[in-house]
């Protein structure tokens, strides 16, 4: 067994443990958008990010294991800056058509942006549009609403 701290709260759990597995179990609301339990890992988004005291850069949790003695902050002032900065920059090249969109209210790139305060992008992004035309007939993908997760790479994979 590993033991770390989340939070000021002392957990132990079993070597090999994610760290999003560690903060879940300690109680704490880690927002993902790439993860999905039942794909290999990819810690693309990096929304999972957490600090840990005496590492230099924040750690993706979905990919990092708990290891022994970590001591965990999943909402500090830096995670919290960058999570926004991550939604920002997703919102550059995202079409922002929440309204209209029969996710909304479903979502949980709206979620988190509800959650950080994040109503806009100070980036300018000007990505390509493309056509709802997939010819995948199992998932209906519209590509100018990509947030560029992987999980429809990985599923088909």
């Amino acid at each position: 067994m590993n033991t770390l701290t989340i939070n000021g709260k002392e957990i132990q759990v079993p070597k090999g443990t994610m760290l999003l597995d560690a903060c879940k179990m300690a109680g704490a609301d880690i927002p993902t958008l790439c993860y999905d339990p039942d794909l290999r890992l990819a810690g693309s988004c990096r929304m999972c990010v957490v600090e840990a005291k005496g590492r230099p850069n924040l750690m993706a949790a979905c990919v990092s294991p708990a290891d022994n003695g970590l001591v965990i902050e999943t909402e500090s002032p830096d995670v919290v800056e960058s999570r926004k900065v991550i939604l920002e920059l997703l919102l550059a090249r995202h079409k922002l058509t929440c309204h209209t969109c029969e996710k909304d209210g479903d979502c949980k790139l709206q979620d988190y942006c509800y959650r950080y305060g994040v109503t806009e992008s100070r980036y300018m992004g000007q990505g390509p549009h493309f056509t709802k035309e997939d010819p995948n007939p199992f998932i209906m993908r519209d590509y100018d609403k990509c947030i560029m997760c992987t999980r429809c790479v990985r599923v088909c994979d």
